[in-house]
């Protein structure tokens, strides 16, 4: 008797249809290109999600008074959510959260050459 109601339930089991549900979700990534890097709103809302965000902005180099209007509203922007906006290199702007480490958010050419001073 066993052994029939174990057909029973392996017939029953065999009817049911199986729905393949999504196992790996992919994560979220974003891409600006120059025309949205112009405007500092979105990227500051990614900085206030958690995000730690770095921005080449080298193809603006050659256009100052863009860059300078940048970067000063990408200051404003960050110091109302109490972001850090460092320049990492000539062309990349780091802005960093204000939950990432510190010794992360110290990072900048002046820092890192004062390092290599030191060694």
């Amino acid at each position: 008797m066993r052994i029939g109601k174990f057909f029973a339930q392996s017939k029953e089991e065999e009817s049911v249809e199986i729905k393949d549900e999504p196992k790996i979700i992919q994560p979220q990534v974003k891409f600006y290109r120059l025309s949205d890097v112009v405007n500092a709103e979105p990227i500051v809302e990614e900085v206030k999600t958690g995000n730690l965000v770095f921005l080449n902005i080298g193809k603006i180099n050659p256009y100052p008074d863009r860059r300078k209007r940048f970067l000063t509203a990408l200051k404003l922007c960050a110091s109302e959510s109490f972001s850090t906006v460092r320049m990492v290199s000539e062309d990349t702007v780091m802005i960093i959260p204000s939950t990432i480490p510190i010794h992360i958010r110290n990072l900048g050419p002046a820092n890192q050459k004062e390092r290599k001073a030191g060694e």
